[in-house]
């Protein structure tokens, strides 16, 4: 009820405002306070800043310049912009008639093209060509437009109705104005182009507000949301209604407001009228209702989730997809509150989803895996978050894969936005885990937990967290195996990336920034585990092309990192044996074999009777080791 009684005020003080200039406009007072208001200001402002100001005042309004021009064409795109983006799209989903969509369009051209005449037109400048003819049009009143006389500045006789324009600096035949929006003098010649111009401008705002009117009416009629019912304070059932919609509302109405909001979801069987009304509902808008519109949000989809309401979640499933990042991870946060943290137990109720709406768990996870990345203690998963997760994708790992299988996908990726896969953000999971884990450890100054320490800790705790980071890496891997086919049906093999190596150079740098924190002597175990994954996620992603980059790249990125033994083999790559003239192709040289372009080395004399010999084994040549490079 605030914003209906501040909205209220505002609008009877800006009436009040309105009468009271059109009633002491005339007024000696009024004129004597404006007045002293000048001269106040006049001795506040400093003597520079007024000049500057009357001389910018005195630029755009005393001067030709296109400036007028520019702010015009600006403002006209963003409305067309806005109604492009946020109207027309809508309209075509709920059956709007195409040809009442693009009559605003239709006006724009025709608006366009007299702006230009407009601007460009001659307006009827009198010349000394022209002077006689324009002379014989009106007849001299010898009032306002006495015969014979002439413009001091143009030396020319001054027709009837004519007048000399100081910004354009010539006289010009029935003058009517000079208009700064067309950086123009409107006059006889070009008066038809700008009546047309300002009509066609009129009416093309008209249709805008029309159609976007008939758009918000039509949300409504379809929502059904009047025909709903609330409690009130003291226990009535009542009809929703405007104020209803547009008040601050308390706990219980607001919980009214969602179970209304539920219902509808639930009920609308059109998908795609759900979805409009849902992206219009809490889609971003940049303002400062969008900590309320996402406060009311989470609450939606926390009651969604308790209550099964398949609908809201593949919608808000949808609205993870296009919406940034930022605002995605809040809404993370809020159901891992709600159900990880509030709540003992009702992680099980979250759990469930996963039967119910397959693809806003997929979402889910990207949203979480971007909102804990282990880079501090506060931002390490719960561990009733970890272990629902590795539930998930340990029965089933396509579920990881549902947004990128189901998705058309375009070479370039848009930035700022969640991944189409969780995958980056889980291989930083299982990766710096183990070093994440030991961070979280206090130490005493020699380097070791005290018992009293361990216990509080939670050492089971810990295991189980190693062991579901264990199965959560196998699950990574064995869907990173089944990439290559998924990318080659899509045709993106080789094109598109899902891990980018931009996004590896990160957690590289994270790695190598942890293991150089912790105490290498008493983290040796927990920095070679982390190693040993890093290795992996990269040879199997490298293989299946889900990471695009070459050898050279991973031996730059690694260079820094603490010795590993199986990540110095990824990064090195398989050997090819350079091509030998004299040796057949696909032979291997064994180490102990001497050249073939050389005897044998005489041995030294013997010191001892020569042993019986043995015959000789023939030689067995190496196998050719199939190598493929990375591209």
């Amino acid at each position: 009820m605030d914003f209906l009684v501040l909205f209220l005020f505002y609008l009877a003080f800006l009436l009040i405002c309105v009468v009271m200039i059109c009633i002491f406009t005339k007024s000696q007072h009024l004129k004597a306070v404006v007045l002293g208001g000048t001269q106040v200001c006049s001795r506040v402002i400093p003597q520079c800043l007024q000049r500057a100001v009357q001389t910018l005042l005195h630029q755009l309004f005393h001067t030709r310049h296109p400036t007028f021009i520019i702010l015009h064409l600006l403002l006209q795109g963003l409305v067309y912009a806005e109604y492009t983006c946020e109207v027309f799209g809508y309209c075509r989903e709920l059956e709007f008639s195409l040809p009442y969509l693009l009559l605003p369009y239709v006006l724009l051209s025709v608006n366009l093209v007299f702006f230009t005449l407009t601007c460009t037109a001659n307006p009827g400048t009198i010349t000394k060509a022209n002077e006689s003819l324009l002379l014989q049009v009106y007849k001299f009143d010898d009032v306002m437009f006495p015969k014979n006389s002439r413009c001091p500045t143009c030396d020319l006789r001054k027709p009837a109705r004519s007048k000399h324009c100081r910004l354009c600096d010539h006289c010009v035949h029935r003058f009517d104005h000079h208009c700064v929006w067309v950086n123009n003098c409107i006059g006889a010649w070009n008066t038809r182009y700008f009546l047309i111009y300002l009509l066609t401008l009129t009416a093309s705002a008209a249709t805008i507000a029309t159609v976007t009117a008939a758009f918000l009416l039509r949300l409504v009629t379809v929502s059904d949301l009047y025909q709903e019912t609330y409690l009130d304070d003291v226990g009535h059932f009542q009809a929703v209604d405007t104020v209803f919609l547009i008040q601050r509302l308390n706990s219980l109405q607001e919980l009214q407001l969602l179970e209304i909001m539920c219902s509808y979801f639930q009920e609308q069987s059109k998908d795609s009228v759900r979805q409009i009304i849902f992206s219009s509902l809490f889609s971003p808008q940049g303002n400062k209702a969008d900590d309320s519109r996402m406060s009311l949000l989470g609450k939606l989809v926390s009651m969604a989730v308790a209550v099964c309401r398949i609908p809201v979640l593949e919608c808000a499933a949808s609205w993870l997809q296009r919406t940034p990042v930022v605002y995605c991870v809040r809404l993370a946060r809020v159901l891992v509150e709600d159900y990880c943290c509030l709540v003992p137990g009702s992680v099980q109720t979250l759990k469930q989803i996963f039967s119910a709406s397959p693809r806003f768990c997929c979402q889910f996870i990207t949203s979480v895996t971007a909102l804990y990345d282990l880079s501090s203690d506060d931002l390490i998963p719960p561990l009733d978050l970890l272990e629902m997760i590795v539930s998930w994708i340990f029965e089933d790992p396509r579920l990881i894969l549902i947004t990128f299988l189901n998705t058309p996908i375009a070479a370039n990726l848009p930035i700022g936005f969640l991944e189409l896969t969780p995958l980056i953000g889980l291989i930083r999971w299982c990766v710096k885990a183990p070093l994440a884990y030991k961070r979280k450890k206090p130490c005493l100054s020699n380097g070791h937990i005290s018992h009293k320490v361990a216990k509080d800790s939670g050492a089971s705790t810990d295991r189980d967290s190693h062991l579901l980071y264990s199965k959560l890496h196998l699950s990574v891997l064995q869907v990173l195996m089944t990439l290559q086919l998924h990318l080659t049906e899509k045709n993106l093999y080789g094109r598109l990336g899902l891990i980018l190596f931009d996004h590896m150079v990160p957690l590289v740098e994270e790695i190598n920034r942890l293991a150089d924190e912790l105490n290498p002597l008493n983290a040796s175990q927990e920095i070679e585990l982390a190693l040993d994954r890093l290795a992996q996620a990269l040879q199997v992603a490298m293989t299946s092309g889900a990471l695009l980059c070459t050898r050279d790249d991973l031996r730059t990125l690694c260079s820094r990192l603490p010795h590993n033994n199986l990540l110095q083999l990824v990064i090195s790559g398989p050997v090819q044996q350079s091509p030998h003239t004299a040796l057949p192709p696909g032979f291997y040289p064994h180490i102990h074999t001497p050249p073939l372009a050389y005897g044998a080395v005489p041995a030294h004399p013997a010191a001892h009777p020569a042993l019986p010999t043995h015959p000789g084994h023939t030689f067995i040549s190496g196998v050719t080791f199939p190598f493929r490079p990375i591209r």
